[in-house]
């Protein structure tokens, strides 16, 4: 009967297991900590290279950095939530650990009052003892935050590949003329670099007998090569996937593989709809009001992202703002933002003229400022209300409170009666581009703002 007497933890948990808990908690706690500014993190990186470096509105341009930004952001919420489910269980396992040290003799099923045999044992075989629930918990944490870290290490090498991959596309292309020819040459043959390797080795693999020492050499090549692309932890990474692979049975393993990507990809195809919501403008999303719609459309939702003196610290503008909602100048400050995708519709709409004479830099800057702004002059069309207003006076600017580059102009509204009015910016539209779900009649950017005269 000697195994039947009650043991501690301390007994029956692995010394190494016993001093992990510790650090566990300090890493869970940063982690979980510094995780919460990631998703703000990846929005602004993302809006700042989608705004500074992508020139096409096409599939380079949008489809795959939204695939790669839904990515990132299903990495974080995942980080967010594996460290935070880490750092609850090992405070229930210390919690636990505190009351097995007030109770050593654990749970003795004699003295509670089941008068009945057979359901004594079978609550004793339901919970067990403390100790080993105690040891059980304590390898799950210790598992949860592999994983977890891990799966960090994996995002953060997605994101060194989209880098690798994708910047040098943009950098390139905007450099050379030809832009979106460029582009598409350097995307495939880039993809080519990191499809080749893959398919030698799954040729050699299947379709190849013998040559055993070519097969280890080419395998060694993929690995260093994996190594370059996935240089954050490679080892590391899988390190964990060799460990679970090896001591857990492959039905078991198989099982916990299906259900982890399930929960990825679920979360993947949200985060995916999210950011194509965001980035289309269409907003009607689960509504729980039956006669509340959310929408781009400023002219009936009112986005307090519009206004500089209304809008979250750390948001970015994204297309168009105004110094405030209520206006009580003469004045209205109109900032738009110039996204790098803009510039092949411009080009197609002004032809500036040849500068290569032999003047100085200054000179020649500020030649070429003068026909550029000229060419936005011709390239927006104010209106407030039904009036087009031809004398804009645009200049170029960077925003102050959040960087961005664009144009900034100062609308006279100082005519205009008191209460709400909408300003529009229509600018040239590509026929040839439209959907039928497009409405040509549609402004490119809209903004209400109100007039009062009592607050001068």
């Amino acid at each position: 009967m000697e195994n039947d007497k009650p043991t501690s933890v301390e007994a029956t948990t692995p010394l190494a297991q016993q001093t992990t808990w510790n650090p566990e908690l300090v890493v869970s706690g940063i982690a979980i900590y510094a995780t919460f500014y990631l998703p703000s993190g990846i929005d602004y990186v993302f809006n700042w290279l989608l705004s500074e470096w992508t020139h096409s509105n096409e599939f380079l341009g949008v489809v795959i950095p939204n695939l790669v930004y839904a990515s990132l952001l299903t990495g974080a919420y995942l980080l967010m939530a594996g460290f935070s489910i880490h750092l609850v269980l090992r405070a229930i396992w210390v919690s636990l650990i505190g009351l097995s040290a007030v109770f050593p003799q654990d749970i003795q099923y004699d003295k509670l009052v089941v008068k009945d045999l057979p359901r004594r044992e079978a609550t004793q075989e339901i919970f067990g003892r403390l100790s080993a629930a105690v040891v059980r918990l304590n390898g799950l944490c210790s598992m949860i935050l592999s994983v977890t870290l891990a799966f960090a290490m994996l995002i953060l090498n997605i994101a060194f590949l989209y880098a690798f991959f994708l910047v040098p596309v943009f950098v390139i292309s905007t450099s050379l003329p030809k832009q979106s020819a460029v582009t598409e040459t350097v995307f495939w043959v880039l993809f080519g670099i990191l499809l080749i390797p893959s398919l030698i080795n799954m040729y050699l693999q299947y379709f190849v007998k013998g040559a055993d020492e070519l097969k280890r050499k080419f395998y060694r090549f993929n690995i260093a090569f994996a190594m370059f692309l996935f240089p954050i932890g490679y080892k590391t990474v899988m390190r964990v996937f060799y460990v679970f692979k090896s001591n857990t049975s492959t039905r078991k393993f198989t099982i916990n593989i299906i259900l982890f990507s399930v929960v990825v990809y679920s979360v993947l195809i949200v985060m995916i709809f999210v950011a194509t919501i965001n980035r289309t403008g269409n907003m009607l999303v689960w509504p729980n009001r039956d006669y509340f719609t959310k929408t781009h459309r400023a002219a009936y939702f009112f986005d307090t992202r519009l206004y500089d003196n209304l809008r979250p610290e750390g948001r970015t503008i994204n297309e168009i703002s105004l110094h405030q909602d209520v206006v009580n100048d003469d004045f209205a400050r109109v900032f738009v933002v110039y996204q790098k995708s803009m510039d092949e519709e411009l080009k197609k709409q002004c032809k500036p003229k040849d500068t290569t004479a032999q003047v100085s830099r200054n000179t020649r800057r500020a030649f070429l400022a003068a026909q550029h702004l000229q060419c936005w002059q011709q390239f927006l069309q104010v209106y407030i209300g039904d009036s087009l207003y031809t004398a804009v006076d645009w200049q170029f600017a960077i925003h102050p409170q959040t960087q961005e580059k664009g144009l900034l102009a100062y609308v006279h509204v100082g005519h205009l009666k008191e209460g709400r009015h909408l300003l529009r910016i229509f600018t040239p539209i590509d026929k040839s581009k439209l959907t039928p779900e497009d409405d040509p009649s549609r402004p490119r950017y809209e903004i209400p703002f109100w007039v009062s005269r009592r607050l001068k």
